[in-house]
């Protein structure tokens, strides 16, 4: 690869001196090039800087044009571009190697856990060019991500938004009416209003003192014996009422929650695109250890005119065989699955989009949680439908649920000064 000096040669031979070929308009977008970084403890690690910092550069697509690694990484020469190269050299070499009008080049060092950046940033439009030369360092394992913000900041002059972390908005008191029903689990009808039914074995209604009615989900139960009887309360041929004695088995990963563990659905909720909600539950779980349990909100969008195969429930209520299926003629299979959909829409419905709210807090414990979502902007637009999932598997043991609750709210969006005085309330 050549070498800094023969490439800046090149460049000044092919352009006129860059106080004549600067343009005497600032452009709509800066065309950026972003060298590797010199580093010898890792020069690989100086390469991925530099592209990382392309990438959070690109992101700007409104500000900045970046030039592609591969040809950057074509363009630097061993070692890196020289920190005594000239503006002269600079100019030349962007406007007549490269067509860029800004250039990013300099050198990492690492010290024990320290990483030092050291960055020159030379931008040629205007009246004259802009240039500075900063350093740059952190100490923690997310370096990377630290010190290219820091250099995009120092380049933008202004702060790089940061999205929002769970704590960062803070539960209003008044959300209002849930969309969902039946989220304190409290009607004792059967099956439950806004949710579907339960097996009874694993997942079963308990009462518990103070709170009424709670959900209790088991996940120290043997599997096999538990999915049997699953399919059996799928295909009616068993009453959730009145569930079999299911214990748990010797081997403990042969129990439901070493494997997928338990899901308790509610029914179907309308999704509205662009906005955002809130999401609630009171918890308690066996431990605070291991995989905390979850309440997932997903999204569905409508697949039945792309579909070309019916679901094992619509087989089965049809008395047909996949296989058998499958030997129908085209046209047969595809007019009943247009009539399957007609009567099961929600059997043709695809999930798109999925979030999850961590229930963490004390053994035995209840716990309250709540989070809005998207963690930023607003539901995608190809969601149509939305479902609760109350979903629990390990450590082994019992998790009971309360209040699951689902809020539309504002799509509102705070601002880091907020986001840092909630969470000070929070730690105070």
């Amino acid at each position: 690869m050549p070498n800094t000096l023969l490439i800046l040669s090149i460049a000044l031979a092919a352009s006129s001196a860059y106080c004549q070929t600067r343009p005497t308009t600032s452009p709509a977008k800066a065309v950026v090039a972003v060298f590797d970084f010199a580093c010898k403890a890792n020069p690989a690690l100086g390469r991925d800087i530099a592209d990382r910092l392309r990438t959070r550069l690109a992101r700007h697509t409104d500000e900045f044009t970046v030039l592609d690694a591969l040809t950057m990484t074509e363009l630097t020469p061993a070692g890196g571009i020289s920190p005594q190269t000239t503006d002269a050299q600079m100019a030349a070499l962007l406007t007549g190697k490269i067509a860029a009008t800004a250039a990013i080049w300099g050198e990492l060092t690492v010290t024990g856990n320290r990483r030092s950046l050291s960055v020159r940033y030379f931008d040629l439009p205007g009246p004259a060019p802009r240039r500075w030369a900063k350093a740059f360092d952190d100490t923690t394992e997310r370096f990377a991500g630290i010190l290219t913000r820091q250099v995009v900041e120092a380049i933008r002059s202004r702060a790089e938004w940061t999205p929002p972390e769970y704590g960062d908005e803070i539960e209003p008191a008044d959300l209002g009416a849930p969309l969902n029903v039946n989220g304190t689990f409290d009607a004792t009808a059967y099956p439950a209003p806004g949710w579907e039914p339960l097996d009874g074995a694993a997942a079963r209604w308990v009462s518990e003192k103070g709170r009424g009615r709670v959900l209790s989900i088991n996940t120290h139960l043997d599997r096999n014996a538990w999915l049997a009887w699953r399919r059996k309360v799928r295909f009616g041929a068993g009453d959730p009422r009145t569930p079999p004695k299911i214990n748990a088995a010797a081997n403990q990963y042969a129990n439901i929650g070493a494997l997928e563990g338990v899901h308790v659905t509610s029914n179907w909720l309308p999704a509205a695109a662009g906005e955002r909600y809130w999401l609630t539950a009171d918890v308690k779980g066996p431990t605070s250890s291991g995989t905390p349990p979850m309440v997932f909100v997903k999204g569905y969008a409508d697949m039945a005119a792309t579909a070309d195969a019916l679901s094992e429930l619509s087989l089965h209520e049809r008395s047909l065989t996949a296989d058998a299926f499958a030997r129908m003629p085209t046209d047969t299979r595809k007019k009943i699955i247009a009539d399957d959909a007609r009567k099961h829409p929600d059997r043709y419905r695809r999930e798109v989009y999925r979030w999850y709210l961590a229930c963490r807090g004390q053994p035995g414990q209840w716990t309250h949680c709540a989070a809005p979502f998207p963690p930023r902007g607003g539901l995608p637009a190809n969601v149509k439908h939305l479902r609760i999932q109350v979903y629990a598997y390990w450590p082994l043991g019992e998790y009971r649920f309360d209040n699951v609750h689902l809020h539309r709210t504002a799509n509102r969006r705070i601002s880091n000064t907020e986001a840092l005085t909630a969470n000070r309330r929070i730690s105070n």
